[in-house]
């Protein structure tokens, strides 16, 4: 299953349609807490999460993760992309993408793919 964590109602829905449309399963959450709390998590392969939410952002979520032993590949994606430039390279694994939500939606697809 794809997860994806974002505050925006309209991105998490969009996105589900477009994973969904893809053949895969896709769930929904608004945040990174109610991502980590939930079920969804032990069923996850693949993560999409925004950079930037309330509370914990895409990379909090992702040293969560790495902390509690969970290695899920992960798609940030962000509609702020000259944010990225602020985040320290140390907290970024490698083979992390970034997208930013204005690029085509191919490139998104291609990511998707071959995650």
């Amino acid at each position: 299953m794809i997860a994806i964590v974002d505050d925006d109602d309209a991105v998490r829905a969009a996105a589900e349609q477009l994973i969904q449309s893809l053949g895969y399963n896709a769930s929904t959450v608004a945040s990174a807490d109610e991502f980590l709390k939930s079920e969804k998590l032990h069923d996850t392969s693949c993560l999409i999460t925004d950079l930037h939410m309330p509370g914990l952002s895409g990379l909090d979520l992702q040293d969560r993760l790495i902390t509690s032993g969970h290695r899920i590949p992960i798609i940030f994606i962000t509609g702020y992309p000259s944010g990225i430039k602020e985040w320290s390279p140390v907290r970024i694994c490698p083979g992390t993408i970034f997208f930013a939500l204005c690029s085509k939606t191919a490139s998104l697809l291609d990511h998707l793919v071959g995650a």
